[in-house]
């Protein structure tokens, strides 16, 4: 069955997004303040699309992840070693990809669980933001990953006004078919 995600609906709250996108071009035209921007854009995200789809068991949104602490990227060694001493049941199955231009910088991770038939060996006790995904990685990452089953889908409320950056921002979302 092809249902919108659970955290989304396919009805946007259209005074809301216009309140929020109002709010989002006074802080891009006045204030300029990223995590405001940020804050901004994921309300309006989640009013303006949703997840449709279902899980393919393709194995993609454990591979090349990026992984967060604090909602900091873990793009170093030696912040992975001290967050894997701290939580070692969470990141102990993750190995780093190593940036092959920088030492000691990390691109992203895999997970080492997947087992021949790209199913999570260990599914009961995975961490939180895989139990959560494809919401976790949409609402921190602005994506999907690749042929894992899940689409963006746009709910039926309109896209308010013509500002260039959020437009881009939306059609990022968007396959190329479906861009504004």
């Amino acid at each position: 069955m092809n249902r919108p995600h659970r955290a989304f609906s396919a009805n946007g709250n259209k005074i809301a997004v216009y309140i929020f996108y109002v709010a989002y071009l006074i802080n891009d035209w006045l204030i300029r303040s990223k995590r405001i921007e940020r804050q901004l854009w994921n309300f309006l995200k989640v009013e303006l699309f949703y997840i449709g789809g279902h899980c393919q068991h393709s194995g993609n949104c454990c591979k090349n992840i990026m992984l967060f602490h604090e909602d900091i990227p873990i793009t170093h060694v030696s912040l992975f070693e001290t967050v894997r001493k701290k939580y070692p049941t969470t990141y102990r199955r993750f190995i780093p990809l190593l940036s092959p231009s920088s030492e000691g910088k990390i691109g992203s991770f895999n997970c080492k669980d997947l087992d021949k038939n790209k199913r999570c060996r260990d599914y009961e006790n995975r961490p939180i933001f895989c139990r959560r995904y494809p919401l976790s990685s949409f609402l921190k990452n602005d994506l999907l990953m690749e042929d894992c089953g899940y689409k963006v889908l746009r709910t039926n409320c309109a896209i308010p006004g013509r500002n260039a950056r959020f437009l881009k921002r939306i059609n990022t979302l968007l396959p190329h078919e479906k861009r504004i």
